[in-house]
């Protein structure tokens, strides 16, 4: 909420002009030198040392051309669909290096054949299951050094249902992956983060979190959950340098739904009049909201949700 503030000119009538601001140092907590990562060991993988606050550059933007995520490590669920592909590439374009995860063992091999080998690893995971995702997160820190980002993208397909007439399998299969996948992998991504001094963890989400439609109960409500448990992870672990956000995209064009309708033009004439801007998103924009909130330009955001979602919820 709000305060209320009174216009300028009334505010200067009542107390006069006003004083120079006094340059102050923002608060440093969750990043004590000693926690942070940043040596260089002789794997080329980044490991603790106590320079990394000036490298990590966690309080301001980074240099132009230096790369935004450059030294970080991600990891990326869903990463053989357009949207987790789109985001492991622009994090690798900007420096990153990628650790892709999805149960699809042939998806997976042909997103990671198309990418940087030397700065991506590949991890097949069924993030529904918690051994395979300690498995994982293990591998990845053991490879790569260090975890500094989340996205939890990973999701399961529901059939469109009304409530009373979901299956009790489709159900549980959706809390499983949706909402306990990304549970399971922030429990085991965030110790990792917090000895290296912080991190981000941001959850892919949907417009349908917020709002719900005819026959959706299911994926929104997962959606929903995805939300709360940002805001969760912002509240419960800030102390320790992280932070935490979610991202609700709306109709987006991808693979999947050109499939289900048999063309890219039958997909944007069905739902493209739903949006304000006579549109559908696309991959590359959700990558691009995806880069500004993990990076240290929204150093300042977290227990937020980012709706890039053509104007759809400000109907």
């Amino acid at each position: 909420m709000q305060r209320a503030t009174a216009p300028v000119g009334d505010a200067g009538a009542r107390r006069g002009p006003l004083r120079p601001l006094r340059s102050r140092a923002p608060p440093t907590r969750g990043h004590g030198p000693a926690r942070h990562c940043g040596t260089r060991r002789g794997d080329g993988a980044l490991a603790c040392g106590p320079r990394a606050a000036h490298r990590r550059g966690a309080r301001g933007v980074s240099p132009p051309g230096a790369g935004r995520l450059a030294g970080k490590v991600a990891v990326v669920t869903g990463a053989a669909g357009d949207i987790g592909a789109a985001i492991a590439g622009r994090f690798l374009a900007e420096g990153a290096r990628v650790a892709l995860l999805d149960r699809r063992s042939d998806g997976l091999a042909t997103m990671a054949a198309r990418l940087d080998a030397d700065r991506v690893l590949a991890c097949v995971c069924d993030i529904a299951e918690a051994s395979e995702v300690e498995a994982a997160v293990s591998r990845v820190h053991q490879t790569m050094g260090r975890i500094d980002i989340l996205v939890n993208n990973a999701a399961t397909a529901t059939p469109s249902a009304p409530v009373t007439e979901l299956d009790e399998p489709d159900w549980r299969r959706m809390l499983d992956v949706d909402v306990t996948g990304a549970w399971l992998l922030a429990r085991a991504c965030i110790p990792h983060m917090a000895r290296c001094g912080g991190g981000v963890v941001l959850n892919i989400a949907s417009q349908l979190g917020h709002v719900a439609a005819p026959g959706r109960a299911a994926y929104g409500v997962g959606k929903a959950a995805l939300i709360a448990l940002a805001r969760a992870i912002a509240v419960d672990h800030a102390g320790q340098g992280i932070r935490a956000a979610s991202l609700s995209p709306g109709a987006i064009m991808t693979s999947r739904l050109v499939s289900r309708d048999g063309s890219s033009q039958a997909v944007t004439d069905r739902l493209a009049p739903r949006y304000p801007l006579g549109r559908i998103g696309t991959a590359a924009e959700v990558a691009s909201a995806a880069l500004f909130l993990v990076s240290d330009e929204a150093g300042f955001v977290t227990g937020s949700d980012f709706l890039v979602d053509g104007g759809y919820t400000a109907v």
